[in-house]
């Protein structure tokens, strides 16, 4: 028994290798796209090494188990870590309760010097607390109805009787909104942009000197998960103020179960400080969701100054199952309460797939 790091030496050997994790049952069928394993694991701007950082746990030459690493760095204050999401983490049916999926956490936890995970199973979750984990608290969900047709129909499992229904929940939902409605600050400017440019490091610069625990905004970061993600289409909106850009907002249009649009807003980038600018970039991201009749826009983050924000403007707290992870403690960071001294999203880790 063994636990392999994959070499990056070439095109190759890294297909190769993949086709080894797919032909095992580690990869979910959703996920089995070389493209998109190649984008998380070594075109990935945070990966320090040419090893790639997916572990696997051989037993007589036969893959029982992987756990993938995610890399990106987390700031803390202007602290800087070496930090990785943990990913992709399975150990087949046939060599559970061996042991070996503590072996290959502890593995990846040498090279990096701190872990996290964002959304993990039960079985994940339980492993990780009995490793010693910190749990920092549940992701706040947050949710706005547009229209509430597929959600009645879903309760009611009638189309017949769900259809008034939804008319009078509608009427209600638009006056709610109507009365949360926020404008955008008359100082802020907003608009759609096609990829990121210079700007969002000069942005950057300025979000690092908060204490917010955050995995850096900079342009490597966003370029690589919302310019050049395989499989992922997102629109992004720039804030400026006085010619200058003050933030961004990302968002996903996706279908819903019953072929609805739903809205995604996968993250805002600002100052937690400047709620100003927060307040601009969630009104155009509403506004760009609406535009294309979804259904629903979700979204997810920790942060209380964009929580805020939602719940003036008509979003309302769903039930929060996303559990925020780290493997080692960070004293002020890993306590009770602490979750909001992070700013965490759905972009992060991989949540918005």
């Amino acid at each position: 028994m063994s636990i392999v790091r994959i070499a990056g030496n070439s095109p190759s050997e890294l297909e190769r290798c993949f086709r080894l994790i797919v032909e095992n049952r580690l990869f979910y069928d959703s996920m089995a796209q070389y493209d998109k394993w190649h984008w998380k694991f070594v075109a990935n701007p945070f990966c320090s090494s040419a090893a790639v950082p997916v572990f696997l746990f051989m037993v007589d030459r036969a893959v029982a188990g992987q756990l993938g690493v995610m890399p990106v760095a987390l700031k803390i204050g202007t602290e800087r870590l070496n930090a990785g999401w943990a990913v992709d983490f399975k150990t087949l049916p046939e060599y559970r309760n061996r042991g070996i999926g503590k072996a290959l956490v502890q593995e990846a936890s040498r090279s990096f010097d701190v872990l996290l995970t964002l959304g993990q199973t039960d079985m994940s979750y339980s492993l990780f607390l009995k490793m010693g984990w910190k749990l920092i608290g549940h992701l706040p969900y947050y949710l706005a109805i547009y229209d509430s047709h597929a959600l009645v129909r879903e309760r009611i499992g009638n189309d017949y009787m769900a259809k008034p229904a939804a008319i009078a929940a509608n009427l209600l939902l638009k006056g709610f909104r109507h009365v949360k409605k926020i404008k955008t600050p008359q100082d802020i400017q907003v608009s759609e942009i096609e990829r990121f440019d210079d700007e969002a490091d000069e942005l950057w610069r300025e979000i690092a000197s908060c204490d917010t625990a955050m995995v850096p905004r900079d342009l490597s970061y966003l370029r690589w998960k919302y310019d050049i993600q395989p499989g992922m289409s997102y629109r992004k909106v720039r804030a400026s103020r006085n010619r200058k850009a003050c933030g961004y907002a990302i968002v996903r249009i996706v279908k819903g179960r019953a072929g609805e649009k739903e809205g995604l807003i996968a993250d805002i980038v600002a100052s937690p400080d400047d709620r100003a600018s927060i307040e601009a970039l969630l009104c155009a991201a509403m506004g760009l969701l609406e535009a294309e009749d979804c259904s629903i826009a979700r979204c997810y983050f920790s942060n209380r100054s964009i929580g805020d924000v939602l719940e003036r403007s008509g979003f309302i707290k769903g039930r929060a199952t996303a559990r925020l992870l780290v493997s080692r403690d960070m004293p002020g960071l890993t306590g009770p309460d602490d979750l909001h001294k992070w700013y965490m999203s759905a972009g992060d880790c991989d949540m918005d797939r």
